[in-house]
């Protein structure tokens, strides 16, 4: 039977292949679009000011995915802090890496020593304690 890890790999190769597919369409289609405006614009249109304060087309696109870059490095920050958050329960649920259930014998035994090692390395010493009344 399939993981879910093993799932959701397959599930973003297809959509990665379906999304290159259409991207490739499309440029084709904006090249054709292009050369058939490119030769029936008047001479004219050419002249005007506000064209030349215009930035060009490839320095938008790059202002676009500079901020796009910028959400998603953030977006996939938060999305992995909070994935980590889950991790405790998933191994306190006797969940693997691959999202698969570890054997039901097994599963008690590292529980109970997964939950005794996660208090003894987060606890802190008695001394390095702050309270707000020590403050």
């Amino acid at each position: 039977m399939p993981t879910a890890t093993s799932l959701v790999e397959t599930f973003s190769t297809q959509v990665s292949d379906n999304v290159e597919r259409a991207q490739t369409e499309a440029l084709k289609a904006v090249r054709s679009w292009t050369e058939t405006i490119e030769g029936t614009l008047p001479e004219s249109i050419t002249s005007l000011e506000l064209l030349d304060s215009l930035p060009k087309p490839d320095a938008i696109v790059e202002m676009a995915f500079d901020l796009t870059r910028k959400v998603l490095d953030y977006q996939a920050d938060v999305a992995l802090s909070l994935a980590g958050m889950v991790d405790p329960v998933l191994e306190r649920l006797g969940v693997d890496d691959n999202g698969s259930a570890k054997p039901a014998a097994s599963t008690t035994k590292t529980t109970t020593s997964t939950s005794t090692a996660s208090k003894a390395s987060t606890a802190k010493p008695a001394s390095k304690r702050t309270t707000s009344a020590t403050k």
